[in-house]
Parts: structure tokens; C-alpha cells; sequence
């Protein structure tokens, strides 16, 4: 996984245990916990295992994993975008979230542009899916201005959360 990647106003890292109370902020941050879920974790230990489970898991199997985005010009942490690889899907998925002060600004856009890139040039990854829910209508849009298009409902194994399927194929 490329160390880091810059864009005009952002700097991507991969994540590592260092983040784990910026990682904290972001999984009780009121959007994740409405869109994505609890995780349950309440604690910095509960960031790093989560980090551990996750995206550390992520980059030790595949080779890819999730960037903590923070801001180019003062260093400040806003949110995460990546790929993983969810048991119950096909292919590697594409994800992202975003504190919610930030939200709105062009950020995760321009954040997502540079992962996508370096999934189709560094990973070669041939296509990626992303899901989200049904009335989580701020990633469906953003998902379709990246050209993501919808397939189908599906459901992950151990969670009965209905979820809606994107495809991108480049």
C-alpha cells in the first residue's frame, strides 16, 4: 500500500494504531453510528483492536486497506476512505466516512478520486463495490457521482441489515 497520497487539499495515510483516538471520534460520530452502526468501542484499546480487526487485517491479507484523510494544511483528521474485503462480498469494497463538521465539502469526493485510482493503477483491481443503506441517500449520491452504479440488495453474513449494492467497473 502506497505510504501516502496526496490531493489538493488532503494528505491519505494508511491507518495505523497511532490513529486510534482519531478512530474513536469518527465510529461514535452521530452519522456512523445512524448509517453504519455501533461498534462498541468506547475506549482507545477498543480503537486499536478495531483498527487490528479491520483495516491493519485489511492491509496484512490484500495488501489494501483504509487512509485516515486529513487536512493538507493544518494536519487536522477529518475522516477515513478506503478498500476492504467483507466477508459476504464478492469483490473488494470501496468506503468511506467523514466527520460531520466536514461533510458536504467536496472532501470524500475528492478523497474517493484518489483511492479509485490507486485500486485500478497500484492494486489492479478490476472492479469494486461499495454498499451502504437504502437511506443513507448522502453515500448513494456520492456513490453515483462516482460512477458507482446500483446492483442489488444484499445482506453480509451475522448482520440483518438490508444493504444496497454498487458496482464500479472501469
Amino acid at each position: 500500500m502506497s505510504n501516502q497520497l496526496i490531493t489538493p487539499r488532503l494528505i491519505l495515510k494508511p491507518l495505523s494504531l497511532e490513529d486510534a483516538p482519531f478512530m474513536m471520534r469518527i465510529l461514535n460520530s452521530e452519522n456512523w453510528l445512524k448509517f453504519i452502526g455501533d461498534r462498541n468501542v468506547h475506549s482507545i484499546e477498543d480503537a486499536e483492536g478495531y483498527l487490528k480487526k479491520w483495516s491493519l487485517m485489511c492491509l496484512e491479507k490484500y495488501g489494501f486497506g483504509y487512509y485516515l484523510m486529513s487536512l493538507a494544511d493544518s494536519g487536522i483528521p477529518i475522516g477515513t476512505c478506503g478498500l476492504g474485503k467483507r466477508e459476504g462480498l464478492v469483490a473488494a469494497d470501496f468506503g468511506f466516512a467523514i466527520l460531520p463538521e466536514f461533510e458536504r465539502q467536496g472532501y470524500t469526493y475528492e478523497a474517493s478520486l484518489a483511492i479509485i485510482q490507486e485500486a485500478k493503477t497500484t492494486f489492479n483491481i478490476p472492479h469494486l463495490l461499495a454498499i451502504t443503506t437504502e437511506v443513507n441517500i448522502g453515500s448513494r449520491s456520492l456513490l453515483e457521482k462516482l460512477e458507482f452504479t446500483f446492483d442489488e440488495e444484499v445482506f453480509l453474513p451475522d448482520n440483518p441489515t438490508t444493504f444496497w449494492q454498487y458496482s464500479l467497473r472501469y
